[in-house]
């Protein structure tokens, strides 16, 4: 064969190196394929270099070894060829021949947050893009169509997201890098705040919020949605039968003012009540309080504005359930107070309570966040150790049992799927109905608890009293 028309691309199988055999012209160049990869952690892709002389005509390597390098190996390791991601961020990846190299650049990309809804979850990967796996009712999931998935699928468009939460029903609302709101799925109250409303429907695709208003916090409620403007000003939209928190009962299909509170930190709206962060570490909360949802000390007494909740102070977080709320205190105290029959307030007992309650989990020193779902609730202590409390009958409390507790129980491991993460080390949680997610400091998402819609975001479909391990899809 003449030299100049011998071809090779140095494709490397089986873990072992494969040369290219005979001569060729020069090497002047050498080309990685694919040039820019994708890579969601722990995935692999096999690279493929093809070696090019002065005329650019590919030529044999001649039976010379190629090396291959990474730039950040804490990011992506490579070994002959094969790369994979193993922390969130850019790498180069470089083979070299004879002096000649040749570059791909790897992106690896992991969980922000994910957000555990009503038979859906949604979250948001380390690069801003929206995913949701699960129920598709009324559009939850984001996309058209009327198929669920069991896997992590994309959300229409190609919006930048930062942060999202999924509601007790079957909507979510997501802030955008340009700090707008987006809403989609069910709309038959307005939730989504675009002013309009669906009273058999929903939208399929994120919709932005109405107002042309900035935000910095947003959270998706039952039949209503709240969030608060770069002012610090809280707004309402939907309806509800308890108010919205400006002094009326009235529906508004695009965003109101939160009364009587000038500014506000944070919201969090759960099933029929609300609650946000003031300064101060302030809480307040509005709406149905048949239980003690709102903390004031009173029950059976609904409140159209909000209310300070009593007896505890100097708050961090706040998260509302399905008529209880639970919160941080900046010395990283729990406490959560309303409705208890599934034991959702983790201080040992059945009882509603109209005050705030201490959560004490055994050896736990103090807690970071927390979140409150329909009967149960999750929180992560220092150090990064999941709890969580209440009703259990679909493995939603993650300690590998199906028994509830009105006591805190540690969030299992996994098992031996991922040993280099072992034990699991979560930096936030998040509670829907009977599921339960959370996301590892190493960027890794994990859910547990009801599957039978897929929710779980595994593929698989049966219920799990432990950590599954959720992957993003690059």
């Amino acid at each position: 064969m003449r030299p100049g028309f011998a071809v090779l691309a140095l494709a490397l199988l089986c873990n072992h190196p494969v040369v290219a055999q005979g001569s060729g012209s020069p090497i002047v160049s050498l080309t990685l394929t694919p040039r820019s990869v994708r890579l969601g952690l722990d995935a692999e892709r096999r690279l493929t270099a093809t070696a090019q002389d002065s005329a650019k005509r590919n030529v044999p390597l001649g039976g010379r070894q190629v090396t291959w390098t990474s730039s950040d190996t804490s990011v992506v390791s490579v070994s002959q060829g094969l790369v994979k991601g193993v922390g969130v961020g850019d790498a180069t990846v470089a083979a070299e021949v004879g002096g000649v190299k040749g570059n791909a650049r790897v992106t690896v990309i992991g969980w922000k947050t994910v957000t555990a809804g009503n038979d859906f979850a949604c979250g948001i990967t380390t690069d801003g893009r929206g995913f949701c796996w699960g129920e598709q009712a009324f559009g939850s999931l984001g996309r058209p169509g009327l198929a669920g998935s069991r896997v992590p699928a994309p959300v229409s468009g190609k919006l930048v997201f930062t942060a999202a939460s999924s509601s007790l029903m079957s909507s979510s609302c997501a802030l955008t890098d340009q700090s707008l709101a987006y809403c989609w799925g069910f709309n038959n109250e307005g939730q989504i705040g675009d002013g309009t409303k669906d009273p058999v429907g929903g939208r399929s695709t994120p919709t932005q919020v109405a107002g042309d208003l900035h935000w910095i916090a947003v959270s998706g409620g039952y039949n209503y949605s709240c969030g608060v403007t770069a002012d610090s000003v809280a707004h309402c939209w939907g309806a509800s039968a308890f108010g919205l928190g400006n002094s009326t009962t009235s529906a508004s299909l695009t965003p109101v003012p939160v009364e009587k509170v000038a500014r506000f930190a944070s919201i969090s709206v759960g099933y029929a009540h609300a609650c946000g962060l003031a300064g101060g570490g302030a809480a307040y909360c509005w709406g149905d309080n048949a239980e003690g949802d709102l903390g004031n000390g009173e029950m059976q007494k609904a409140r159209q504005t909000p209310v300070q909740v009593a007896k505890v102070s100097g708050f961090a977080a706040v998260d509302a359930g399905f008529g209880f709320t639970c919160a941080v205190t900046t010395n990283k105290e729990l406490y959560c107070w309303g409705r208890n029959e599934s034991g959702q307030l983790g201080n040992g007992t059945n009882e509603n309570s109209a005050l705030p309650v201490q959560v004490k989990a055994g050896a736990a020193e103090g807690f970071t966040a927390v979140s409150a779902g329909h009967t149960h609730a999750c929180a992560v202590a220092a150090g990064g150790v999941a709890y969580c409390w209440g009703s259990n009958q679909n493995g939603e409390l993650g300690n590998d049992s199906s028994t509830s507790s009105n006591l805190p129980v540690r969030v299992a491991d996994p098992g031996r799927a991922v040993p280099r993460e072992l034990p699991l080390t979560f930096a936030s949680v998040s509670t829907g109905q009977a599921l339960s997610c959370g996301v590892t400091t190493a960027d890794r998402a994990y859910c547990w608890g009801k599957n039978d819609d897929g929710q779980l975001g595994n593929g698989g479909s049966g219920n799990s009293r432990r950590p599954v391990r959720i992957a993003p899809r690059p």
